[in-house]
């Protein structure tokens, strides 16, 4: 069970929180974060085991509370802005296959606007995170697009 719940995790992770995956290769391995999170929860199976939980729902209770901690998905919000509002500049990232890495250079530098709003899955929809992060956004592509510009006139 508790590799099937790394291995979820890791699912998981690299599907939305891919930012965490480049920040922990550098901080360390994200095998030894996977089993720091796993080990955190052994008191939480030992807990569901004990009150006869089967197997199957002590996994989705434990897995509901790792991915609970990740908070909701800063890639995959700026994906969606990305999409619907810098589709030109999407479809161009999808295009030259690197949308996962520009997102991830995204969700790095749009953290401080995450903290300074508290992003959590009540306010994902506010406006004013909305148009701050599409602000960071902006700045981004202008700079991406500068340098592309440089790089084809080489």
């Amino acid at each position: 069970m508790k590799s099937n719940l790394r291995k979820r995790l890791l699912a998981h992770i690299e599907a939305n929180h891919p930012e965490l995956i480049c920040r922990q290769s550098i901080e360390y391995s994200i095998n030894d974060y996977l089993n720091d999170k796993i080990q955190m929860i052994e008191p939480l199976i030992a807990g569901y085991k004990d009150n006869g939980l089967t197997l199957t729902e002590i996994e989705k209770l434990c897995f509901n509370e790792l991915i609970k901690v990740l908070g909701p998905s800063k890639a995959k919000y700026i994906q969606s802005l990305l999409q619907s509002d810098f589709h030109e500049d999407y479809d161009r990232f999808v295009a030259l296959g690197v949308l996962k890495y520009e997102l991830v250079n995204m969700v790095e530098l749009c953290l401080e606007t995450f903290e300074v709003f508290d992003f959590n899955d009540r306010n994902k929809e506010d406006h004013f995170l909305r148009n701050a992060v599409i602000a960071v956004i902006h700045a981004y592509l202008i700079d991406f697009t500068r340098k592309q510009t440089v790089k084809d006139t080489e």
